[in-house]
């Protein structure tokens, strides 16, 4: 179960992976934003993409290392100015249920997008992740082959 913070906080919804799989993520990648592919295997056949908060968190003041990943099934969290040019990329997903706690997710980490930030406020740090999805869509168009790989 995660902190609770991103879809009561933030209005963007995460799944944290447990704590040893962050710690274990920390000795292979470097904290900040990262963007790539995930899939709940249990719940739906899709593969979404996802962008992933891996560090510390400092808005939060995390004591411990935390991954957050926020899977893509809808508009909700692409900035309005980029709605039309995104639509048929992110319309494409079917909608995930709400909770799927203490189901698998698979991820692939397909690249990196910037460093964690601490902000003044929650409306920067709302801000910024829609950039980063955003970002991550942009980033994704030519990745497409990668949803194919074997192990999904």
């Amino acid at each position: 179960k995660g902190y609770g913070r991103g879809s009561k906080d933030l209005g963007i919804p995460t799944a944290n992976l447990p704590e040893n799989v962050a710690t274990r993520l920390g000795e292979m990648i470097k904290t900040g934003i990262h963007y790539g592919f995930a899939a709940v295997p249990s719940v739906s056949p899709t593969i979404y993409p996802m962008v992933m908060s891996f560090g510390w968190n400092p808005f939060y003041k995390n004591t411990v290392r935390s991954a957050e990943i926020y899977i893509i099934d809808s508009m909700d969290n692409v900035p309005e100015d980029s709605q039309a040019e995104m639509r048929d990329e992110v319309s494409q997903y079917e909608r995930l249920p709400g909770d799927f706690y203490g189901k698998e997710i698979k991820v692939s980490i397909v690249g990196w997008a910037r460093n964690e930030k601490d902000y003044e406020g929650v409306d920067k740090l709302i801000s910024d992740i829609q950039n980063d999805v955003k970002n991550a869509i942009e980033c994704l168009r030519t990745k497409q082959e990668l949803k194919q790989e074997k192990w999904w």
